[in-house]
């Protein structure tokens, strides 16, 4: 081996150590580990609603079908959030009037409620000051109400379930038909309130982007006390119903549904009156005090009778059913049921009338045969006038019909109603050899014949 220089020896050590360090770092390992993230699930809310009604007093006994001026009452609906998420809710009421009659300047009123001029829309109505729901106008000929109250979803954050029963919110109005204002031209008008029911969530800024200043404002708090806040035709509703010098002050149904304070009034009782077959009754003024008299009439409609009155309810017992069409009784303290029984009248006898032989007579001069004429029907009655009556005769001689023959008395009048009957006589003089006699009787377009036979003699 040849003897190298130093610093060629010490360079070719460092060349095999780097080598070493090269190769021994391709061949270590490391301690490591991986786990897969569980998955975070979302799953969205819903704002879900529903409503229910129309209810309240105005449809009892369909006064809702027979309104007169100065009438008030209730309607109500039910609103439930069927959603999990709390929402707050608004209602877009919409009136329309239909089949108004002219004034006497032929124009129709302008229906634009209004606190002093008369002969405008005539229908106010509010719901009550404790409700939590305020009116609101937006100018834009829309009339809202807001209701103030969050209202709770299903969604239970304690359990993460939605198993909370959902929530419902009463939506009442007080109504009320101006009298003054109410004139002829609403004889037999309709008019319909109606309307569309909106739900938004709470959060999240929601409301405010969505409803924009009508919900801030309606949200203020003291917004619509002692109308603080109102305008246009939230006003003036709001204004018939609390300014002193408007009919609506002193409404019996305001002051029953607003907390009270009005007079107290005595217990009313209602007739609730059924109908079996083809008719109406009259009459039924409810609601009644005690003790006021309840007048009912039955009148069947044409084709039908009326049948009897039933006592369906009364828990008093003192109401007794009448044998005729009217049913009179003083009202006990109580709601009573009656029905009013109608049947299907029998079909008018058709027109008719009787021949009735009194007395047949044959000879060898002629035969007489008198008949009396009866019971003249004419258009389902018993006729009572004057009306003539033909009479036209055949015989039967030598094997067959001849004829028709001269008869005596063969046009008279028979007068139903005074004599009851009307004699002929039939003559047959000149005629030999007569078998058989036949009469052909007319009588106001009826005709009717008769027979009569040897052995009839």
């Amino acid at each position: 081996m040849k003897n190298l220089p130093r610093s060629k020896v010490v360079m070719s050590l460092l060349l095999i150590g780097l080598a070493a360090i090269i190769i021994g770092g391709a061949t270590s390992a490391w301690f490591t580990d991986d786990e897969t993230l569980n998955d975070a699930t979302f799953q969205a809310g819903t704002v879900l609603i529903s409503a229910e009604g129309p209810s309240g007093n105005y449809a009892e006994l369909n006064r809702h079908l027979n309104v007169n001026p100065g009438d008030c009452g209730t309607i109500e609906w039910n609103i439930v959030n069927d959603g999990s998420k709390a929402v707050y809710l608004r209602v877009h009421l919409t009136e329309i009037w239909d089949n108004i009659g002219l004034d006497a300047d032929g124009d129709l009123p302008d229906n634009q409620k209004d606190t002093t001029k008369e002969g405008t829309d005539p229908f106010y109505f509010l719901p009550p000051d404790d409700s939590g729901w305020v009116m609101y106008d937006d100018g834009k000929g829309g009339v809202w109400l807001y209701y103030k109250n969050q209202v709770a979803g299903t969604f239970d954050p304690e359990t993460g379930e939605r198993t909370k029963d959902p929530s419902s919110v009463n939506l009442k109005l007080v109504y009320q038909f101006d009298g003054a204002e109410m004139d002829n031209r609403y004889q037999d008008a309709d008019l319909t309130l109606g309307g569309k029911v909106e739900a938004i969530q709470t959060t999240n800024g929601a409301p405010e982007a969505e409803w924009g200043d009508d919900f801030t404002t309606a949200m203020v708090e003291g917004y619509s006390v002692n109308g603080e806040g109102l305008e246009g035709e939230a006003f003036v509703n709001w204004d018939y119903f609390h300014n002193p010098d408007r009919a609506g002050y002193n409404s019996t149904c305001w002051l029953a549904n607003n907390g009270g304070g009005g007079p107290v009034e005595p217990d009313k009782y209602n007739v609730f009156v059924q109908i079996e077959g083809n008719g109406t009754v009259s009459g039924n003024n409810s609601p009644y005090e005690e003790g006021d008299p309840v007048e009912l009439v039955a009148s069947a409609n044409e084709g039908s009778e009326f049948k009897g009155w039933e006592v369906v309810t009364d828990e008093s017992g003192t109401l007794v059913a009448p044998s005729g069409d009217k049913f009179e009784f003083n009202m006990p303290a109580n709601d009573v049921t009656v029905k009013a029984k109608f049947k299907e009248k029998p079909a008018p006898p058709a027109d008719d009338f009787d021949i009735v032989v009194t007395k047949v007579k044959k000879d060898e001069n002629d035969t007489e045969i008198t008949l009396k004429i009866e019971n003249y029907i004419r258009n389902g009655q018993r006729y009572t006038g004057n009306r003539q009556v033909s009479i036209e005769g055949k015989v039967y001689q030598n094997g067959s019909w001849r004829g028709p023959q001269t008869l005596s008395n063969a046009n008279r009048y028979f007068n139903n109603g005074n004599t009851n009957s009307f004699e002929v006589e039939y003559d047959g003089r000149g005629v030999s050899g007569i078998n058989n006699v036949r009469l052909k009787v007319t009588i106001g377009g009826i005709t009717k014949y008769y027979n009569c036979t040897a052995s009839t003699w």
